[in-house]
C-alpha cells in the first residue's frame, strides 16, 4: 500500500469530547483554589450549607474559631502566602508595612521567605546557571506549544516519507513543504513529466515527486488525511498541557528568584540608606492576638 511509505509521527488518539475537557478544566480550577487556600474548607463549607442551610452559630467561641479560619483562609488565596496560622499572618502583614515591600512582593519569592522568622532564607537566590536553564525550559515549552496550536488548527497532515524527505502538509490536492519556502508540490503538477524547474520550486527530489504523486492518486488519499488530520488533532490536546505545565514550573522558578533577588536587593540598600538594621525578623514584632483581630 502507497500509504507505507508515509511517516506521519502520530499514533491512535480518540476524541475526548468538550463537556469532558470543561468538567476536568473545572475540577482543575477547584482544586488550584483549594491548593491555594491549604484548605478544603471552601468545599466544605459549601456542601454543609446545601444539606443543613445557612448556619447558626450561638457558641460564640466557635463562631470566632470559624470567622479566623475563615480570614486566614480568604488571606491565603488572595495573597499566595501560605501562613500556618492567622497570628502569623498579622506578623507577615506588619513586616511587609515596616519594610516597605508588599504582600505580593513577599507572595513572589515562594517558599525563599522564611515566615516564621520573617527573613529571606540564607542562599535564598540560586545561581545563574540554574536561572539560565529554566529560561531555556521556558523557550522550548513555549516553542512546543505554539507547534501543539498549529497542530490542532491544521487541516493538512504533517508527514515526511520514509527515506527521510522534507517534512510536508499533505491534502488531497497539494504537498505543501514545511520548513523551508518552496511551492506545494499540487496534484495537477503530475502529469506532466519532472523537470528541473518542478525539482526546483518544491525542493522534492524526482524521486520524491514521483511517490508523492503516486500518493494524489490513490482512491483513498482523502480519508487517510482526514484520519491523520483528526489524530494529529487530539495529540496537540494531550501534550499541550505538558508544555503548559513545565513552561509553568520554569517560570515559577526563575520568576521566585528574580523576585528574590530584587527584594535582597532593596532590603539591603535601605539598611546602608538608614544605616541601621531594618527589623528583619518576626521577634522584633508584637504579636497579635487573632481574637483581637
Amino acid at each position: 500500500m502507497i500509504f507505507s511509505e508515509i511517516v506521519t509521527g502520530f499514533g491512535y488518539w480518540s476524541p475526548i469530547p468538550a463537556a469532558a475537557l470543561g468538567s476536568v478544566l473545572t475540577v482543575a480550577g477547584i482544586v488550584w483554589v483549594c491548593w491555594r487556600a491549604r484548605s478544603l474548607q471552601p468545599i466544605t463549607r459549601r456542601i454543609w450549607r446545601f444539606v443543613a442551610g445557612e448556619p447558626t452559630l450561638l457558641d460564640l467561641d466557635i463562631q470566632k474559631a470559624l470567622q479566623s479560619e475563615a480570614s486566614l483562609q480568604h488571606f491565603r488565596a488572595h495573597t499566595g502566602i501560605p501562613c500556618r496560622t492567622l497570628e502569623e499572618a498579622k506578623r507577615v502583614i506588619r513586616w511587609s508595612k515596616d519594610n516597605d515591600e508588599s504582600l505580593q512582593d513577599i507572595a513572589s519569592t515562594g517558599g525563599k521567605f522564611d515566615r516564621t522568622k520573617c527573613e529571606l532564607k540564607p542562599n535564598s537566590v540560586d545561581h545563574g546557571f540554574l536561572r539560565g536553564l529554566a529560561l531555556l525550559a521556558i523557550t522550548l515549552s513555549t516553542i512546543g506549544l505554539v507547534f501543539a496550536l498549529v497542530f490542532w488548527q491544521s487541516d493538512a497532515a504533517w508527514v515526511w516519507l520514509k527515506d527521510g524527505s522534507p517534512h510536508f502538509a499533505l491534502t488531497k490536492n497539494s504537498a505543501q513543504p514545511i520548513f523551508h519556502k518552496k511551492a506545494a508540490l499540487r496534484a495537477q503538477d503530475c502529469g506532466g513529466k519532472i523537470d528541473e524547474t518542478l525539482i526546483t520550486a518544491t525542493g522534492f527530489s524526482s524521486r520524491e515527486i514521483a511517490q508523492v504523486c503516486e500518493i494524489f492518486q490513490a482512491k483513498d488519499l482523502d480519508t487517510f488525511v482526514k484520519n491523520l488530520v483528526e489524530q494529529q488533532k487530539f495529540l496537540s490536546l494531550w501534550i499541550s498541557p505538558y508544555f503548559i505545565f513545565f513552561g509553568l514550573m520554569s517560570l515559577n522558578f526563575w520568576w521566585t528568584n528574580s523576585a528574590t533577588k530584587d527584594m535582597l536587593g532593596r532590603l539591603q540598600k535601605r539598611i546602608v540608606e538608614k544605616n541601621s538594621t531594618l527589623p528583619a525578623t518576626c521577634a522584633s514584632l508584637p504579636v497579635v492576638d487573632a481574637d483581637a483581630g
